[in-house]
């Protein structure tokens, strides 16, 4: 569930208020604004995955390059070994 940009402010808003009021003790003062670091960390990082949501348009060569010119196709090479009890019969046999 996103959380819209407006709330996250109103709560750092809130937050340096309350580290205001609180001025006198530097404990409580500090926890206020760490508070208003983390939601701001929360709101460039969702700034910062929208800008690479946006940034992942893939040309069609950047496509040819990654998979290759015959992309296309599921070409499965299929190798079939003879095991011929290599090991001997039981699991047990090295």
């Amino acid at each position: 569930m996103a959380v819209s940009e407006n709330t996250i402010i109103k709560k750092m808003m809130n937050e340096l208020k309350q580290a205001q009021n609180n001025a006198g003790d530097n404990k409580t003062m500090k926890q206020h604004i760490a508070n208003v670091k983390l939601l701001s960390e929360l709101l460039l990082d969702e700034k910062q995955e929208e800008q690479h949501i946006v940034n992942t348009d893939i040309t069609e060569e950047e496509m040819k390059a990654m998979i290759g010119e015959t992309g296309t196709g599921n070409k499965r090479r299929t190798v079939q070994l003879d095991d011929d009890d290599a090991n001997g019969s039981s699991l047990f046999d090295f």
